[in-house]
């Protein structure tokens, strides 16, 4: 059969049109399912902001979903994408996005929907384009910045920063310029009065924590089998190395130690291999809450329930939300004497009032004990005495007021100085204390009940 010629170019066209038609189709369809997709994530952050609109962590305003931003998963617990979420609502019991995210509240959501929109805005535009008003993250490469502007304002004595890599950071700038200060560092070289002559460690330092967990499990509780479970970190690496000192000392050697990153999804193949070489007495290193929370559920789950010894970050009130108290019943962290209660001593006078003005803040009930524990209230009370002593603020005749303090009765302890140990607190000043006695009304969100 002939086909007229505009016939044939028809046919061609509509042919071509069918085509270019189909991949249209196929875009719009793959667009399709991602805006779908997208809308339904976007519905459920919504839904969720509603929820979470009474909770003074969460913002009442949520983002939608953003990929350069990343998935709040990946943010807070290492798992990203659907079979992220799907795996992080099994290992919670959780039945859904919702009731997954409302389990991990309040601690855990540390940061908002508006950080992250400021990441993203400094993403795109640079450093400074952030929401009015909002501070700048820790980091260790700014505190010597942060430093030299607070001496150029003419600042001899500082509080702060928080952290041993940031306060180590500011350190290298704070001892060349002898400023008199103070950080929230566990670090056992903070504590040096050679190397750091112009800081003075208020705190207990990760040397004497690894000595007091670790006399706890061997000479208090007379076991032998001791396992370690550490984050793959400097102070995990740091605290580790000290325990395994004192334990050679106790004539004792570790069945194991496991070793983990803290993105770890869970830590059920390290709880396991420390089940099978029969610890019964485990050394916990982390300072991390959701970590810490993976810990112990992967313990539960194998109703694997040793004694557990560890860092003070153990006592984080929102744990006793995520973890069964089961699970809890054998946990202790390291803690100060004067922070804690037994059923022979009470808390002292001082303390009580500390804690009733601490409480008036609502940041306290979900991290009294680090701010309880920080080094600060007991540094600006020995600074004063210092300057009134010497009646002088000059900073040389302070430090020299400060070298000599003998047994100062401290809100943490009683406080020592020499003019080569700046490590104010001694293992006679600390004990362990359960983590269960936080649900007590007389812990206040500060205080304790001593494990021993």
């Amino acid at each position: 059969m002939i086909r007229a010629p505009h016939a044939v170019a028809s046919s061609r066209s509509s042919h071509r049109c069918r085509r270019g038609a189909s991949r249209i189709t196929r875009r719009n369809s793959g667009r399709s399912r991602r805006s779908s997709s997208t809308r339904l994530a976007q519905k459920q952050q919504e839904h969720i902001g509603r929820e979470c609109h009474d909770d003074p962590t969460q913002h009442s305003r949520p983002s939608p979903v953003s990929r350069r931003c990343g998935s709040p998963w990946r943010e807070y617990l290492g798992a990203t994408g659907f079979r992220g979420r799907r795996y992080l609502q099994h290992r919670l019991g959780a039945t859904d996005d919702r009731s997954a995210r409302l389990l991990l509240r309040p601690a855990l959501y540390r940061r908002t929907d508006r950080d992250r929109r400021d990441q993203c805005c400094r993403r795109r535009h640079g450093p400074e384009d952030r929401a009015p008003g909002r501070r700048r993250r820790s980091v260790p490469a700014r505190e010597p910045a942060v430093i030299k502007k607070l001496q150029e304002g003419g600042v001899r004595y500082i509080c702060g920063p928080t952290g041993s890599s940031q306060s180590l950071a500011a350190l290298a700038v704070t001892t060349s310029s002898k400023t008199i200060t103070t950080m929230y560092a566990i670090a056992s070289e903070a504590g040096d009065g050679n190397r750091y002559p112009w800081h003075y460690q208020c705190t207990f330092n990760s040397d004497l924590q690894a000595e007091m967990a670790s006399r706890y499990l061997v000479e208090t509780l007379r076991l032998k089998k001791i396992g370690i479970l550490q984050e793959n970190t400097a102070y995990g690496e740091q605290v580790v190395a000290a325990c395994q000192t004192i334990l050679k000392k106790l004539g004792v050697a570790p069945v194991g130690v496991e070793v983990f990153p803290i993105t770890a999804p869970d830590l059920n193949g390290y709880v396991g291999n420390l089940r099978k070489a029969g610890a019964d007495g485990v050394l916990f290193w982390t300072g991390s809450t959701p970590i810490t929370a993976k810990g112990f559920n992967s313990m539960h789950s194998q109703k694997y329930y040793p004694a557990i010894a560890g860092h003070s970050s153990l006592f984080a009130d929102s744990l006793l939300d995520l973890v069964p108290a089961e699970a809890l019943q054998n946990a202790a962290g390291t803690y100060y004497k004067t922070l804690t209660w037994s059923d022979k001593e009470d808390i002292g006078s001082r303390q009580l009032e500390f804690a009733k003005k601490a409480n008036t803040f609502p940041e306290t009930k979900e991290t009294g004990v680090n701010v309880a524990a920080s080094p600060f209230y007991d540094f600006l009370y020995l600074v004063r005495a210092a300057i009134v002593q010497e009646k002088s603020f000059d900073p040389e005749k302070v430090k020299r007021a400060m070298d000599a303090t003998r047994d100062y009765k401290g809100l943490l302890g009683n406080l020592n100085f020499t003019p080569t140990n700046h490590a104010a607190i001694s293992v006679e000043d600390m004990t362990m204390a359960t983590l269960l006695s936080g649900r007590d009304p007389k812990a206040m969100s500060v205080f304790r009940k001593r494990a021993v």
